[in-house]
């Protein structure tokens, strides 16, 4: 499979050289950013640093990873972290949750 480069706004996105694939994928990405428009989501740039304290303090709960990240200077609510979670499915699990 082949994939096309295309610059949107400022940035580039791939997507599959199959024009039924590419119909689907642009408008799958559309959706999505319809979505996240009614959602408060970070910045891309803030989901790293979410991500990286997750790592770093994984039994922090969100709301301590929000004052932690306010501490440090990034002024991120507990909500977005809580959206950006969810919207990428990425609950934390317990002991005894199955892997």
């Amino acid at each position: 499979m082949q994939l096309v480069k295309v610059k949107v706004d400022s940035i580039f996105v791939y997507f599959s050289s199959d024009e039924r694939i590419c119909i689907k994928q642009k408008k799958k990405r559309e959706e999505d950013i319809e979505h996240t428009k009614l959602i408060k989501l970070p910045s891309d740039a803030e989901g790293i640093i979410i991500l990286v304290e997750r790592i770093k303090s994984p039994h922090l709960s969100i709301e301590q990873l929000s004052v932690k990240l306010n501490k440090k200077g990034h002024r991120i609510k507990a909500e977005v972290i809580a959206n950006f979670f969810e919207h990428y499915g990425l609950e934390k699990k317990t002991q005894d949750s199955p892997s």
